[in-house]
């Protein structure tokens, strides 16, 4: 006799995979559209708050809807001790889709800098800003170079370069097969 109980149990079991992927899709419902961005300076004095501002758009080019929870971060910088600050840490999407907080960059960080707006469930903007003015200047793109040659490097090969060029002038003067006098 066949069991009626399994093709019934396995039936539940999909309408409930169904219910739990109808009730989590409005959470994903904001996509964050390549048109998106997070509008920051160039570059920023430490310590001398500047506006960061993120604009959120789904795909289609439409706005994110008013009251999308944001959180300003940082994604990395010159050290691990250089920890840009927020001000408002949280903000909330405003009817055109704009987040907007105020951030400063910490003192003695010389580089760069990327800031980074998440929308809630949606995705995320970043930005690069350099720190500039105080401490030592920004040399975080520039490629690694040949060390300098020490002042004893150059001064012995050229003591040797004079001294060879004597040589060359002493042995070359001469008739072949005459040697120059002994010193005396």
């Amino acid at each position: 006799m066949r069991s009626r109980w399994l093709p019934r149990a396995a039936a539940a079991g999909t309408a409930l995979a169904l219910a739990l992927a109808v009730t989590a899709a409005p959470a994903l419902a904001h996509v964050v559209g390549s048109g998106s961005s997070l509008a920051v300076p160039a570059s920023a004095t430490p310590g001398q708050p500047f506006a960061a501002t993120a604009l959120f758009l789904l795909p289609s080019g439409a706005t994110f809807p008013a009251g999308v929870p944001v959180i300003f971060s940082q994604e990395s910088g010159p050290a691990s001790a250089c920890v840009a600050r927020f001000s408002p840490e949280f903000a909330n999407t405003d009817a055109a889709g704009f987040a907007r907080t105020q951030a400063a960059l910490p003192a003695g960080c010389p580089g760069g800098f990327v800031l980074v707006a998440t929308a809630a469930g949606s995705g995320s903007v970043r930005a690069t800003v350099i720190e500039t003015g105080g401490g030592f200047p920004n040399t975080s793109a520039a490629p690694p170079g040949r060390p300098a040659t020490p002042w004893w490097a150059v001064v012995r090969a050229a003591i040797m370069l004079l001294a060879g060029r004597g040589l060359d002038a002493r042995w070359t003067s001469r008739p072949r097969g005459v040697r120059p006098a002994a010193p005396r």
